[in-house]
């Protein structure tokens, strides 16, 4: 199997750009109300969680030899963040009600991304690798 030794593929440029966008998501909750300490605990512990279905979408797509199934994991992994906007948005901004259990979406959004990302690069990969032997 061949790896990209040099430079940034367009997939760790992806990457990069959704665990930053889970980055904004993780602070702003707590941006006007929480102390620095408070601030910087959500923004390290959110983050890393709703950074794993990104994660493991930029791992098995790494283990891809086609450019197409390459492609399909970029698009996969703007699909998973219009996903977690679209969770974000309804929780943050649409729901009339502030409760503090609209929290959870932080830990069972990921999760949920998490397994269906797994489930996505394993037969990925798998077919990648029947369809390149």
């Amino acid at each position: 199997m061949e790896t990209q030794s040099r430079g940034f593929s367009a997939l760790s440029i992806v990457a990069v750009a959704c665990i930053l966008v889970c980055l904004g998501t993780a602070i702003y909750p707590e941006f006007n109300s929480a102390s620095i300490g408070q601030l910087l605990f959500g923004a390290v512990f959110f983050t890393a969680l709703l950074s794993v279905p990104f994660l493991v979408l930029w791992y098995f797509g790494r283990k891809v030899r086609s450019p197409w199934f390459s492609g399909l994991f970029i698009v996969a992994m703007f699909v998973a963040l219009g996903w977690w906007g679209y969770i974000f948005w309804e929780t943050f901004f649409l729901l009339g009600n502030k409760d503090p259990q609209s929290a959870l979406v932080y830990v069972l959004a990921p999760l949920y991304s998490s397994i269906a990302a797994g489930i996505f690069g394993k037969v990925s990969v798998w077919l990648d690798a029947r369809i390149s032997a």
